[in-house]
């Protein structure tokens, strides 16, 4: 029994050395307590861990990584954690816009106000045609620009009901009449790059359209 238990200790002895290898022990020990049963064996173990940042950790994989792989210093090995291996995948993208035109357009016809019917209204005794220039109406319309004719997207506003805010035209009385509008407008052309980095993942154009004056044109039908 005594030799069975000799060999015992001497096995516990060299798994807690191995152990201790991987996992960062500074210092382990096993002491029987003494009073175990007899034919059993009773130990306390005692060890204490090695703290090692996460920094530390890296730099020891880079370095068996070296080794095993064949590098010297002057190589380059990136070891990524969970943390920032979406951000190494992923880089944040960057965009820069330039101002590359600016073109100005007067009197541009736009279209039919929105929300008529087609044949028109009539007023027996002359009325207003109220405008607004929102609820959702667009139209598209070809402008000549920089880089040649570009279809812009552009409000033409809506007959509004007479208690919203807006503008208005005047019908003479016992024609059928429609509001058409025209617009003033500057458009502005930007040469965009969408990045990470050196790459470039999209470039191309875009258009700012400002209006700076409404035109309301009561045409009768």
């Amino acid at each position: 029994m005594k030799k069975r238990k000799g060999i015992l200790e001497y096995l516990i002895i060299v798994l807690l050395v191995v152990c201790s290898l991987f996992l960062n022990i500074n210092s382990v020990f096993a002491t029987t307590n003494g009073d175990e049963p007899e034919g059993e064996l009773g130990y306390e173990i005692i060890y204490e861990i090695e703290q090692k940042s996460e920094e530390e950790l890296i730099e020891e994989m880079k370095h068996q990584l070296m080794v095993e792989l064949g590098l010297d210093s002057t190589d380059n090995i990136n070891i990524y954690t969970s943390e920032n291996i979406y951000e190494a995948m992923y880089p944040p993208m960057g965009r820069s816009t330039t101002l590359i035109a600016t073109k100005y357009f007067t009197k541009q016809a736009i279209g039919w106000a929105g929300n008529q019917l087609s044949g028109g209204v009539v007023f027996n005794t002359g009325g207003y045609i109220y405008w607004a220039d929102n609820g959702g109406y667009t139209t598209t319309v070809s402008l000549s620009l920089s880089r040649g004719f570009v279809s812009l997207g552009i409000s033409q506003g809506y007959k509004a009901p007479n208690n919203v805010e807006g503008y208005s035209a005047y019908c003479a009385a016992n024609k059928a009449c429609k509001l058409y509008i025209y617009k003033d407008l500057t458009v502005k052309t930007y040469y965009y790059e969408v990045y990470d980095g050196a790459n470039v993942w999209s470039r191309g154009y875009t258009d700012q359209v400002i209006t700076t004056k409404a035109y309301l044109d009561i045409r009768y039908l």
